[in-house]
């Protein structure tokens, strides 16, 4: 009998190479929101020592200058971590999609190969049947040519009742 062969094995192919392909795109783009996120970080902690600075400035002598100063940077740092917040979300929508589409490809190849796997096990059961059949055309002839000489040989008796 043939070997085994399944019928949608370029179909499977090409749904793993898509799962694969799915896979490394959503590893960039994670790429890229990590990157985003450690710039938020930082932005935060930016802003998190300019304020413990400005804090132990204004227990010292400081002049109103240097207040306003801190104060402009302070709204700046303000603004460009709300702009990264934006962003950040927008990345981890950009990120979600991604992921969306790579379980989408995961479900599809899964039922690929659950159906090469029940094609294989409908194959295998029709090479044992074919065996089995094979194997008793075998008994059957020796039976036919040899009679009761070959039962006996196998050590099989008829039973007395």
């Amino acid at each position: 009998m043939k070997r085994f062969a399944f019928r949608f094995q370029t179909v499977l192919d090409v749904r793993r190479q898509r799962e694969e392909t799915l896979m490394r795109e959503l590893s960039q783009r994670e790429a890229v929101l990590s990157e985003a996120v450690t710039v938020l970080e930082n932005l935060r902690n930016k802003e998190s020592s300019t304020r413990e600075t400005l804090k132990e400035k204004l227990q010292a002598a400081i002049s109103l200058l240097e207040v306003g100063l801190f104060q402009v940077y302070l709204q700046k740092l303000a603004g460009a971590i709300e702009e990264q917040k934006v962003w950040v979300a927008q990345l981890e929508a950009w990120v979600q999609e991604k992921r969306d589409e790579v379980v989408e490809a995961l479900k599809a190849r899964k039922v690929m190969e659950k159906i090469k796997e029940k094609d294989h096990t409908l194959y295998r059961k029709e090479v044992a049947r074919v065996d089995q059949n094979f194997l008793d055309e075998i008994v059957t002839s020796h039976y036919r040519r040899d009679g009761k000489a070959f039962v006996q040989s196998m050590g099989i008796r008829k039973e007395v009742k």
